[in-house]
Formats: C-alpha cells, sequence, structure tokens
C-alpha cells in the first residue's frame, strides 16, 4: 500500500536548489528571508507537540544544513556542492543515513537510499534566471511534483506539491505575499472520497530586517491550530 504523508512532502520541499532575487541568487532569498541570514531556528507548537526545525546558511546565502527534530526523532539534512557546483542533498534520521540526491546535472538529479540503490530520478525545469519552476520525481509507482511560482520582486509567490500514485495521492498548495505565506490548503485524493482543508496565517513581531519572529496558523474557522517563533541570527551581528 502507498502511504502519502505530510513529511514527505516536507523532504521534496527542503530538497529544492537555490532561488534566486534580482541581484541574489541565494537559497535565503527563495525562503522569504531578508538581509544577511545566518540561521533560522523555529519552534512550532501543534497541540501538545513541539517540532523545532534550524536552517544554517553560508556567507553566499547557500543552504548548508537544516535540522528537524520532532519527538524522538531528529533529521540532519546537508547539503553540499562540488567543484562545478552541482549539489548533493544527504538526509540522515537519528544519525542514520536515509537518503541522498545527487545531481547529474542541473536539470537531472537521483535520489538513492541507504544501500545507494537508485529509488526515484529528479527532472528540474529552470527559468532564464535560474530559478527552479517545477521538479518531479518518479519512483516505486509514486510521481511526486513541485510546481513554484515568483512575484514582481523574486519572491516565490505560490508554491504546489504533490505526492499521486494513480488516482490517489496529496496536495498541498501555499500562497505567499512578499514571501511571506498567507495560506496553506491540504487535500487528500481519492476516488469518490477527497478531503480537503485550509488555512491563514496571522503575523506578530518581525525584526529590524523586515522577517517575522511570531506567527500562527488558523484554521477554516479562524481558530489558532499551530503557533511558530523564530530567532534568526545574522552574519554583520546588526540587527
Amino acid at each position: 500500500m502507498v502511504r502519502f504523508t505530510l513529511g514527505a512532502l516536507v523532504v521534496l520541499a527542503l530538497g529544492l536548489g537555490a532561488f534566486a532575487l534580482p541581484g541574489c541568487n541565494a537559497d535565503r532569498c527563495g525562503r522569504g528571508l531578508r538581509g544577511n541570514v545566518l540561521s533560522v531556528e523555529t519552534t512550532s507548537s501543534v497541540g501538545g507537540a513541539t517540532v523545532k526545525q534550524r536552517l544554517e546558511f553560508s556567507a553566499k546565502g547557500e543552504l548548508t544544513r537544516t535540522q528537524r527534530a520532532e519527538g524522538r526523532n531528529t533529521t540532519v539534512t546537508e547539503y553540499t556542492r562540488d567543484d562545478t557546483g552541482l549539489l548533493e542533498v544527504t538526509h540522515r534520521q537519528n544519525d542514520a543515513l536515509v537518503m541522498q540526491e545527487r545531481f547529474d546535472n542541473p536539470l537531472e538529479s537521483a535520489l538513492m537510499d541507504a544501500a545507494k540503490r537508485v529509488t526515484e530520478r529528479c527532472q528540474y525545469t529552470r527559468d532564464s534566471l535560474n530559478r527552479v519552476t517545477r521538479r518531479t520525481c518518479t519512483g516505486d509507482g509514486v510521481i511526486h511534483t513541485q510546481a513554484l511560482e515568483y512575484d514582481a520582486d523574486g519572491f516565490v509567490s505560490k508554491q504546489r506539491l504533490s505526492a499521486m500514485s494513480g488516482a490517489f495521492g496529496m496536495q498541498t498548495e501555499t500562497v505567499f505575499e512578499s514571501g511571506a505565506e498567507i495560506s496553506w490548503s491540504v487535500a487528500f485524493v481519492a476516488p469518490g472520497n477527497d478531503r480537503r482543508a485550509s488555512f491563514t496565517y496571522r503575523y506578530g513581531a518581525s525584526d529590524n530586517a523586515g522577517n517575522w519572529l511570531e506567527r500562527e496558523r488558523l484554521d477554516a474557522g479562524g481558530a489558532s491550530v499551530e503557533r511558530e517563533s523564530r530567532v534568526i541570527a545574522y552574519f554583520d551581528k546588526t540587527r
């Protein structure tokens, strides 16, 4: 039986290569971050559960490492580049190798399991600014896709993720404004039994660079279902 999880779509989203703003080709820009960001630590509370995530960037703004801690599980993803700039992404959970993504060229990559077996192959589409606009990964009868749109300033304006096996699967859509999420929807797709939910975001404090520090995710009735807070560090230490 094919299983679809939000975690799988999180990995798909985090596995993306560099985004770009006009004058900025750094990963941090595509993640809606302003300024010379060194790291972002996010704490998310949903019900009684807490998830902590840390993003780390190089001085050039390239994503170098992420860490996600949820319950007893900690997933660490490392991003390295060879001399030609091709990316290799390594995922470990509780120190055990889970998956690697290696690029043959900027438009093609292979996902491998811990035994180095290729489990999926991915195709990328990029625009004239070298921004990823689509990623499609196929393997084990499941097609994972990620589609991205950008606003006039170069921030991501919409992201669609899906994991489909025939007529069954899961799809999400996130709408952004100036790099920050304003709505998120999820659909579990099954013939005759679709289930859908939609959410919006309410923002609180932000820092001097204009990056948000507090926000809530609200359900369709306006009730808070998730609270997030961030601690952001900068290379220049002046923010």
